[in-house]
């Protein structure tokens, strides 16, 4: 019997499954199979038979061939001593049949990647010998040249690709070449920097979380505490009206009590009076109808001289009682006085110190436009703060320029920002459409096919028939109270905003947030030099004739 070693895994291949046997057994006819695999087969059919042959064969006639059941089980244990079938993410032999092991080395003659096993010849035959091995690598048909058909061992630095030995001496002769190994330790040099700067950068954010955490913590605590004592202060100037609302209603009771006892003893003292004068009225009355003289005279004589004159109508009464002034007018005047007062030192008290706006506009640039960048049909004004559409082109076309936008009438600001805030803002009085706002300095300039998004790097606001609009994905339309007059643009890089304010009435008018400045595609510098892109003001005019211009206007500090 054959060795394990010198039978092929063909050899030991069940006809059906077409895998290395799986407990074999042997028909009559002697051809073998997995004993699941002919059981499967016989199942479909009416009259069991040999699969290979078609003789007819019963199932009780099939043996274990226990001879090729060791050697398939040698064979199996033999193979994972030279090694393992490859897993994924793993290179697989490409010369194995059926399961694949794991490659040891890759051929970059061959270009061809071999287990254990296949690999012999090149570690025996002494031209294979020659061939040079390497670590196992995956996606060989990426590594070779489509022109040459040979490996990529060559890298142009000119134009960042790498390239086989017969275009760096055909298309890339005059370029600055090197090898593989030489522009990957370079590379790997620069990452390490990189990522060294990274982990310091890291670490220096962590903090920065940590120490921003604390302090928005604190200041949670300091709000709460605050408010818990302004609260109190409030609420007891309020107990301290109400002790005050009940002494005076307290006084009052007791005035009213106090004059309505003067009011009665003042009316049982008229009663006794108006007594004394129904007497006295009577008697006279009496006197007056006797017809005896003498007790006339003697009633008469003993009668008092003149009564006194009746006080006159709402004149003073003798003991009447003294009206005392109400409260009410004085008391509403107090409280409205108070409330007044409550009210201006509660504004002064809640007021912002410096509102948002003035906070931006300390950050205010001098920003001047680019006539290079300008389409032909805007007008700029001599001090390169104004700009207007001139309407169809009736002068000679400018010099082309990479920068000058074709197709859009737009113009953009000749300095860019690449880091920090910045602060610009524009006149719109007298526009009926416009358009202001920031974009990339790597904006598209040609054609039509430019979208305002910031995707591509825009983030602007404008006017469009009569409706006022962000250019956010998907576009954010908006009201606002008033037609602004004059804009005012902020940015701030490293915190990703750009915000619109509507500077007569220093609100806010919209807000993005989360911006990307940096492009993400770089120049034909290595990939592990990172620029920061510069972002530049951008500008777009009214197109309807008689408008005026949009004019960058500078900020005057009080």
């Amino acid at each position: 019997m054959s060795s394990p070693t010198n039978v092929s895994e063909d050899q030991l291949q069940c006809p059906i499954c077409l895998q290395v046997f799986t407990e074999p057994v042997s028909t009559p006819c002697g051809h073998n199979f997995c004993k699941a695999c002919i059981n499967r087969f016989w199942t479909d059919q009416t009259a069991p038979g040999c699969p290979c042959c078609r003789q007819p064969c019963r199932p009780s006639e099939i043996r274990v061939n226990t001879g090729l059941r060791d050697i398939v089980e040698l064979f199996i244990s033999t193979r994972e001593e030279e090694g393992s079938v490859a897993r994924p993410g793993q290179v697989p032999c490409d010369v194995c049949r059926g399961s694949k092991l794991r490659a040891l080395k890759t051929c970059m003659v061959c270009l061809v990647s071999y287990c254990r096993r296949h690999l012999e010849p090149h570690r025996r035959v002494p031209g294979l010998m020659r061939h040079q091995l390497e670590e196992p690598l995956q996606n060989l048909a990426g590594r070779v040249c489509q022109k040459h058909n040979k490996v990529l061992e060559v890298f142009c630095r000119e134009e960042q690709v790498c390239v086989c030995v017969l275009c760096m001496k055909e298309e890339h002769l005059t370029h600055q070449t090197v090898s593989l190994e030489e522009e990957a330790a370079e590379r790997r040099t620069g990452l390490g920097v990189r990522a060294l700067q990274m982990k310091e950068q890291v670490k220096h954010k962590a903090s920065e979380i940590q120490d921003a955490k604390k302090c928005v913590e604190d200041r949670r605590r300091e709000v709460e505490m605050d408010t818990q004592e302004s609260v109190a202060a409030l609420e007891c100037l309020v107990a301290y009206a109400q002790a005050h609302m009940e002494q005076m209603v307290e006084v009052m009771k007791e005035r009213q009590k106090s004059e309505e006892e003067k009011a009665t003893d003042h009316l049982r003292k008229l009663h006794l009076e108006l007594a004394e004068l129904h007497q006295k009225s009577k008697e006279m009355e009496e006197l007056c109808q006797t017809k005896d003289p003498l007790l006339l005279l003697d009633g008469s004589s003993s009668s008092p001289g003149p009564l006194p004159a009746p006080p006159a109508p709402g004149g003073p009464t003798g003991g009447a009682v003294r009206q005392q002034p109400l409260w009410a007018a004085e008391v509403k005047a107090l409280v409205q006085s108070v409330e007044e007062t409550l009210t201006r030192e509660m504004k002064r008290v809640l007021a912002v110190e410096e509102d948002e706006l003035k906070a931006q506009q300390h950050h205010w640039v001098e920003v001047d436009l680019d006539a290079d960048t300008a389409h032909p049909g805007l007008v700029l004004s001599q001090d390169k703060k104004g700009v207007k559409d001139g309407g169809p082109l009736t002068q000679d076309p400018l010099p082309k320029n990479p920068k000058r936008f074709d197709f859009h009438h737009w113009v953009l600001a000749k300095k860019g920002f690449s880091s920090g805030r910045f602060y610009f803002q524009v006149e719109v009085r007298g526009q009926t459409g416009w358009e202001v706002g920031v974009v990339r300095e790597s904006i598209q300039r040609k054609g039509p096919c430019i979208n305002l998004l910031p995707e591509q790097g825009v983030w602007t606001l404008g006017l469009y028939d009569g409706q006022y609009q962000a250019n956010a994905s998907p576009p954010a339309p908006f009201l606002l109270g008033q037609q602004p007059q004059k804009v005012g643009v902020s940015v701030d890089y490293e915190g990703g905003c750009v915000s619109f304010y509507d500077v007569d009435s220093r609100t806010l008018m919209y807000c993005f947030s989360g911006c990307c400045f940096n492009a993400s595609r770089f120049s034909k510098l290595p990939y592990y030099y990172y620029n920061r892109t510069n972002i530049l003001p951008f500008f777009r005019p009214s197109d309807r004739p008689g408008d005026g211009p949009l004019i960058i206007s500078p900020v005057h500090q009080h």
